[in-house]
């Protein structure tokens, strides 16, 4: 009797690739970064933003100097409503929004942690950028966002809406910094393999196995 023929061998993966070598090169948090948590985002409804503003509010009963930078243009209106919540929660001094920036990297270099509490992603190139700079993360677990982050590890993941665990999270990465730099490394390790050379270079070994 033959032996069965083997089936087709998996597919590789090459995963999301993104130009983060510079990220890569910032120094990690230390005493001098601020207790800031940043959000590199369009500002659109479906990022669910007023999150982190909600969030922040519970954070700082935990951590008093905790502050929020939200990085990202668009909409005019949602600028608005986010200034206005952070207002009437009494945030108006520690939430900022700064707009859109062609360059990320900086805001990156002034934040602990890196937040993105959205309803919906792919896997999003601000989160691999954060990791790459050591930044330890808390996100949504939607779209293929578990694809770079893994649960206690890099950071940690929530459902969309779950403010009341977005901000123990937050205040959990904020108040241990062993916690945070334990992740951060781990981060830092794990967005080393989607920097765009070394996909375009698995790119180029699959297509050679497969001529």
């Amino acid at each position: 009797m033959h032996e069965p023929s083997p089936g087709p061998s998996a597919d590789p993966v090459l995963g999301k690739a993104a130009d983060i070598a510079r990220f890569s090169r910032l120094s990690s948090p230390d005493a001098s970064t601020p207790q800031r948590i940043v959000c590199v985002a369009n500002l659109h409804p479906r990022k669910r933003l007023g999150d982190l503003v909600l969030a922040l509010k519970q954070t700082r009963t935990q951590v008093p100097d905790a502050e929020l930078r939200l990085v990202g243009g668009g909409n005019d209106d949602e600028a608005m409503r986010l200034t206005a919540l952070a207002a009437g929660l009494g945030l108006a001094d520690c939430v900022s929004l700064a707009g859109g920036k062609a360059d990320v990297a900086p805001e990156i270099a002034d934040a602990r942690v890196m937040a993105l509490p959205s309803s919906c992603e792919g896997v999003p190139t601000a989160l691999l950028e954060a990791m790459a700079a050591g930044r330890p993360v808390v996100a949504t677990s939607v779209g293929h966002v578990s694809s770079i982050v893994d649960e206690g590890v890099e950071g940690f993941l929530i459902e969309p809406g779950d403010v009341a665990s977005l901000a123990d999270r937050l205040s959990r990465l904020l108040g241990d910094a062993g916690l945070a730099a334990d992740m951060g490394r781990a981060a830092r390790a794990r967005a080393a393999s989607h920097d765009v050379t070394t996909i375009a270079a698995n790119l180029l070994t699959a297509l050679k196995a497969a001529a």
